[in-house]
């Protein structure tokens, strides 16, 4: 999340200490805010997508702790808006039209 909100580096170091280092992660760099975020005010913190440092420091953590198992996806291929059709079993994650 945007702002460290997900505290991503508390995160996986509880997943590498607590679990294993070999525990395969899923870094996604898609996060979106919806326009009901957007529009509330409230919550400003979360009223945008992830900046390009925010995900190099993600990535510096994994390297750091030795993560290498799993799937990061790039994030100047990151769609601006984009949600799994998990209604659609045999292809969830079809690239949206």
């Amino acid at each position: 999340l945007p702002n460290g909100l997900a505290d991503v580096e508390r995160s996986l170091t509880f997943i590498q200490e607590e679990l294993s280092p070999d525990v395969a992660i899923s870094l996604m760099a898609q996060y979106y805010p919806t326009q009901r975020v957007r529009a509330n005010g409230r919550d400003l913190l979360l009223s945008r997508t992830i900046s390009f440092a925010e995900w190099q420091r993600a990535l510096a953590v994994l390297d750091r702790l030795g993560m290498e198992n799993g799937w990061l996806q790039d994030w100047a291929e990151a769609p601006e808006c984009y949600r799994p059709d998990f209604n659609d079993r045999c292809n969830p994650f079809k690239t949206a039209v």
